[in-house]
Formats: structure tokens, C-alpha cells, sequence
């Protein structure tokens, strides 16, 4: 058996690709993100892989047990091998910080500063599509009763998929591609593509 390419090779190169050219659009200042529609495949591409592989998180109450402030934040988690993504994604966000998460191949996007989640939450408010969209809600509401926003959770994104980058996004967080290519002694070769996609709900 001869393995041409893999799921991270594969998406690793295609990432690379369709993030430059989303990069060209894009820009890190809130007003512009938010009224210029040119962004709109950053945005609804950003939607689908936090989806897909992304945590948002929502403290309970503004302190701990122990009276500390808590804070909310978001975490994308990436393959080691799609490390060039993460940061790539990093700077356009211009927030977040990447670390290497203990004990497995993977490394973690992760953005707790207010500035940067308000940025996330004005890009892909409006385009989820799965039932994150609840967290995403108390992720407003959170900035709401500190006065921070005013906006309201839209509802989920019921484009079809053709629509948006929202796939792109959900299929390189949980998406697997592969090729190969096997040889027999009396057959000709044999070369099968195949897809999967795995998604589970954390």
C-alpha cells in the first residue's frame, strides 16, 4: 500500500492556499470587519471551524469560589501539522495565543482578551449553523450585562452550504481526506479517494 497523501497534508496545503486569499480582504479593525462585505468568506469560513473544532466558553458568575474575576474565551483546537493555519488565523484576528496541548498532537488557539472575542462575536454572529450557537448566546449575553454590547444573538445560518465558507471551515476542523493507491500482481492499480467526516460535540 502506498499512501500518496493524508487528511493534515492535504488540508495543511489547501489551508494555506484559501486562508492568503481570504487574508487579502480582511482587515483587524472592528468597524471595517463588521460593514464591509467583502469579508463575509472569512467570516462565515471562521463560523465553521470553530464549529467543528472550536469551544466557547461561558463562566457562571463574574468571580470563582475563591472571589477570582473570571473570564470567558474561545479555543480552536489545530493538528500539529496544521500549525501554519493557526497562525495564519492569529494574524488576521491580530488577537489569541497558540500553545501546544499537553498529551496529545494537537496545538490550541486560544482568545480570552475582550477585545478579541468582541471581534469574533461581531464576524460569526448570524452564520452558525449547529447548536453552539447557544454558547455563543451566553457569550453575548455575558458582555451585555457589562454593558459592553448591545447586539443580540441572530439566528442560526440557513444558507445552503454552496452559500458561504462555513463548510470549508467545518470540513478542515473535522474533515478527513486521503488517497491511496495499492498494486496487485495480476490487477491493474488501484487508486481510491476517500472523505470522512466526524464530528463530535464537545
Amino acid at each position: 500500500v502506498n499512501y500518496l497523501g493524508s487528511s493534515e497534508t492535504i488540508r495543511q496545503s489547501f489551508s494555506i492556499i484559501k486562508l492568503k486569499m481570504l487574508s487579502r480582504n480582511f482587515s483587524t479593525d472592528t468597524s471595517i470587519c463588521t460593514n464591509n462585505p467583502l469579508n463575509n468568506n472569512f467570516n462565515y469560513y471562521l463560523a465553521g471551524l470553530i464549529e467543528g473544532d472550536g469551544s466557547i466558553i461561558v463562566p457562571t458568575s463574574q468571580r470563582d469560589k475563591k472571589g477570582r474575576l473570571t473570564y470567558p474565551s474561545i479555543q480552536i483546537v489545530f493538528g500539529l501539522m496544521d500549525l501554519p493555519l493557526a497562525l495564519m488565523i492569529q494574524k488576521l484576528l491580530g488577537h489569541g495565543s497558540i500553545s501546544r496541548k499537553r498529551g496529545t498532537e494537537a496545538y490550541v488557539l486560544s482568545i480570552n482578551n475582550k477585545e478579541g472575542l468582541l471581534l469574533i462575536i461581531s464576524l460569526v454572529n448570524g452564520k452558525f449553523k449547529t447548536d453552539k450557537i447557544y454558547a455563543l448566546g451566553k457569550l453575548i449575553e455575558w458582555y451585555k450585562v457589562k454593558g459592553d454590547i448591545t447586539l443580540s444573538l441572530l439566528p442560526k445560518n440557513i444558507l445552503p452550504l454552496g452559500d458561504s465558507s462555513w463548510l470549508a471551515g467545518f470540513i478542515e476542523a473535522d474533515g478527513h481526506f486521503s488517497i491511496r493507491a495499492t498494486e496487485a500482481k495480476h490487477a491493474s492499480q488501484k487508486v481510491e479517494c476517500k472523505f470522512i467526516l466526524n464530528k463530535i460535540y464537545r
